[in-house]
């Protein structure tokens, strides 16, 4: 078809072998997959897992992805052998669309971590209460521990809130205004007793009387007092 493009993939190809190669080979396999916007990678000498290895990212066009397997297999294999690497069996082959790669960047490469704070906010309880369920059996182990708290993947927490059957808390207690005092009705009370700002008593019936009884102890205390005086 006039105008048609194959469309560009993503591949990626690693063989493995138990030799060591010299590293230098690796900038060779760099330059002879130049055409196809090549990275490298490798481990030649004293790998982890006892075996060597050395691969490849790169583009290739194909109409589909068997035909991007293929291709990228063909191109690896060639660049690998002008480069004087050992000819191994390959492990992998990936291949995927440019759309693909792009939307796999974009994804974050490290998974959401919680610590007790962010728990107790997710739950919408107290860090004290949070500290008590990460003590459940059930709970998931934390992927790290730091001196201020332990982290945990937020996957393995959204599957444990999945099955935990949470209990309703307990529910908060209403003073009755008519039965019990609020507070600060009785520092009001407190401040009152105090002496300074003690409100006055009322005048009732009884306070003449009192009155006229004083006056009436004055008066006599006067009249013994003219009494003796006179004898």
């Amino acid at each position: 078809m006039e105008g048609f493009r194959l469309p560009w993939w993503s591949v990626h190809a690693e063989a493995v072998g138990d030799e060591a190669y010299d590293e230098d080979r690796l900038e060779d396999l760099l330059d002879n997959l130049s055409e196809h916007d090549g990275v490298v990678t490798g481990t030649p000498e004293e790998p982890r897992d006892g075996m060597a290895r050395y691969g490849a990212g790169f583009s290739v066009q194909a109409t589909d992805v068997v035909e991007a397997v293929a291709r990228a297999r063909e191109v690896f294999e060639g660049a690998a052998a002008a480069s004087g690497l050992p000819r191994w069996p390959l492990a992998r082959v990936e291949a995927r669309t440019e759309r693909e790669l792009e939307l796999e960047l974009a994804r974050p490469s490290f998974p959401e971590l919680l610590g007790v704070a962010e728990l107790a906010e997710r739950l919408a309880v107290s860090r004290q209460r949070a500290w008590t369920i990460t003590g459940r059996p059930d709970f998931p182990d934390p992927v790290a521990r730091l001196k201020a708290t332990p982290v945990w993947t937020a996957d393995s927490v959204r599957r444990f809130l999945a099955s935990w059957p949470r209990k309703a808390g307990r529910p908060l207690r209403h003073r009755d205004p008519a039965a019990a005092p609020v507070e600060g009705h009785r520092h009001l009370r407190r401040r009152h007793r105090g002496g300074r700002g003690r409100p006055r008593r009322p005048a009732g019936p009884g306070r003449p009387m009192m009155r006229r009884l004083a006056a009436s102890a004055a008066a006599g205390g006067r009249a013994v007092r003219a009494a003796t005086t006179r004898r």
